[in-house]
C-alpha cells in the first residue's frame, strides 16, 4: 500500500492509499480521469540529519562558548547544528570522519593489488597438462 496524491480537474487534489501496481486512475468522487501528481509524502526536511548533527556538533565544540566565538562558523554550528554547517566547519578547520569501525576500508583508499602469480602460474601448469600428447609404446 502506498500513498499517493491524484489531481481532479473538477474537484482538485486528492490524497489516497492504493494498492502500488492497482490503482485507478479515476477521481473518488465525480469519477472523472484523473492525474496521478509525484510528491513527497511523509518526509521532514526541516532539519536535516538532525541527531547526527547535533551530536558531532557537541562533540567537536563547547556549544554555549561557541555561540559567543568569533567565528562565524562556530557560531553558525552551534546555532543550527545541521549537516551543511556541520561539512562547512569540518572542511574550513581540516577535519575529517573518522573511518568506520566496522573494519571495512575507507572509500578513498584503493586496496593493495594482489599477487596474481600463484594463481597464473597454476593455471599455465593445468593448461600445458591438458595440451599434451602422450604416446604410449
Amino acid at each position: 500500500m502506498i500513498l499517493v496524491d491524484f489531481f481532479c480537474r473538477q474537484c482538485g487534489i486528492h490524497e489516497r492509499i492504493v494498492d502500488a501496481g492497482t490503482w485507478a486512475d479515476k477521481c473518488p468522487t465525480c469519477g472523472r480521469k484523473t492525474k496521478r501528481i509525484m510528491s513527497v509524502s511523509g518526509v521532514y526536511t526541516g532539519n536535516q540529519d538532525g541527531s547526527y548533527a547535533k551530536e558531532s556538533a557537541a562533540a567537536l565544540l563547547d556549544m554555549d562558548a561557541a555561540k559567543r566565538s568569533p567565528d562565524p562558523l562556530e557560531r553558525e554550528l552551534a546555532a543550527n547544528p545541521n549537516r551543511e554547517h556541520l561539512r562547512k566547519y569540518m572542511r574550513a578547520k581540516g577535519l575529517r570522519h573518522a573511518e568506520n569501525e566496522g573494519g571495512a576500508p575507507p572509500t578513498y583508499r584503493k586496496p593493495p593489488e594482489r599477487d596474481l602469480r600463484d594463481i597464473a602460474d597454476l593455471l599455465w601448469r593445468r593448461h600445458q597438462g591438458r595440451q599434451r600428447i602422450e604416446v604410449n609404446g
